[in-house]
């Protein structure tokens, strides 16, 4: 069974205290790979502590917030039943004024919201309407939410993509003609974010600050265009902010260098040479005379053409040559 946000919520719950990427994985049996990518892209339930250890983000729920407000985003962030003793534990965690057959005798009075079973609490038909609701909404907007991403130089937050889209009128419009509560206000922009990844656009980057951007098939053809049109080549860090003219925080720049210097090392249209990315010609011309320092034969002549994947070409890489004959250093 795949691993989803519910397993790494109510294991750090459980434990009562943030947790390690590695500490997760090895208590979950799973790699470290798969925490990491749960915990970056569900950001509004999981908090990185300054001690890099992940925690719950309701534990930091603000203390003025309603106790119902704070006991509907404890069930929607957890996403799943959650036991009874567990969900009043949190409750007694972040909102200490009441005691628990105070919390049980509210929960059970709001029907409407909360359902019980016996043993699990979990939120109502309120959660399947408001997701219903955003994903149709989000799909209305997709071509423009992809259009911002894709044009813009800084990446964008949600609220700003909201603002931008027209969904923030949108939702404000559909939470008072519904009297959403606070919580369920809040629980719209979190289905936002968490849906945004379903859409299947191309190319779609979160990054660690919780911003968003994209870098489509098309942007790419433009760095290929660059790489073939500069013959001294880019560093990863020119592709980003002289090519791609991207320009974020400094942790969110590290991330999208990263992606894409593994994109370019996918690529069969380029190669690096020296930390510098070029793109792969089918053809060059042979700056120097080269021979084999064993027979002194001359195995190419400066000014010939040497071919891609030829004998020859394959030769200059062999005996370290190649830069200095593609490149003339």
């Amino acid at each position: 069974m795949a691993l989803d946000r519910f397993d790494l919520w109510l294991l750090i719950a459980e434990r009562d205290e943030p947790m390690t990427v590695e500490e997760i994985a090895k208590a979950l049996k799973v790699e470290e790979q798969e925490v990491e990518k749960i915990l970056q892209q569900e950001r509004h339930c999981f908090r990185l502590e300054a001690n890099g250890r992940w925690g719950l983000e309701v534990w930091h729920l603000p203390t003025d917030f309603p106790f119902l407000t704070k006991a509907e985003l404890i069930l929607w962030h957890a996403n799943s039943p959650v036991p009874e003793h567990l969900f009043l534990h949190l409750l007694e965690r972040v909102h200490p004024k009441h005691n628990i057959e105070g919390f049980k005798r509210v929960l059970h009075r709001r029907s409407e919201i909360f359902a019980f079973d016996g043993t699990c609490w979990r939120l109502g038909e309120i959660a399947r309407h408001l997701e219903n609701y955003v994903r149709g909404a989000l799909e209305q907007r997709k071509e423009k939410i992809e259009s911002l991403l894709e044009q813009t130089k800084q990446p964008l937050s949600l609220d700003e993509l909201m603002f931008q889209s027209g969904l923030s009128e949108v939702f404000e419009r559909y939470a008072r003609e519904r009297l959403l509560t606070e919580a369920q206000r809040m629980m719209i922009k979190q289905l936002f974010g968490s849906l945004l990844h379903q859409t299947g656009i191309d190319g779609l980057i979160i990054l660690p600050s919780g911003k968003w951007i994209i870098i489509s098939k098309r942007r790419w053809e433009e760095v290929l265009d660059a790489l073939l049109d500069e013959g001294a080549g880019f560093t990863v860090q020119e592709i980003l902010r002289s090519v791609l003219q991207i320009q974020g925080e400094p942790e969110d720049e590290t991330v999208l260098i990263e992606h894409i210097r593994n994109r370019l090392e996918e690529c069969e249209q380029a190669e690096c040479m020296k930390g510098r990315w070029y793109a792969k010609l089918p053809n060059f011309v042979s700056h120097y005379t080269f021979y084999d320092p064993s027979t002194f034969t001359v195995v190419v002549e400066k000014g010939e053409v040497v071919e891609r994947g030829s004998p020859k070409e394959q030769w200059l890489k062999k005996k370290g040559f190649y830069e200095l004959a593609r490149l003339g250093w």
